[in-house]
């Protein structure tokens, strides 16, 4: 596995993660939420975020696994496949 800083071909591959985990978790968030964190993490809005936060990858067997932001002190998204669930 690496990490390393996310790149702008990497936007399409974050979102896609994001919205992932956002659908296997219903239960966590409402409607609501779950529409509003989609529209908010599409790839043309991830690339805008990478203008003003840090936003990392793992990448293992060339497959994006997990994704991190950071913005000053701060964590504002973190997201792991759930792939990597069992390992």
């Amino acid at each position: 596995m690496i990490i390393r800083k996310a790149i702008n071909e990497d936007v399409n591959d974050i979102s896609n993660l994001i919205q992932k985990m956002t659908e296997k978790n219903p239960n966590n968030y409402s409607i609501e939420q779950i529409t509003a964190w989609k529209r908010y993490n599409t790839p043309s809005e991830i690339k805008k975020q990478m203008d003003d936060r840090l936003i990392f990858c793992a990448i293992k067997d060339n497959e994006l696994i997990g994704t991190i932001a950071l913005k000053k002190d701060f964590i504002l998204g973190f997201y792991v496949s759930y792939s990597m669930k069992s390992s």
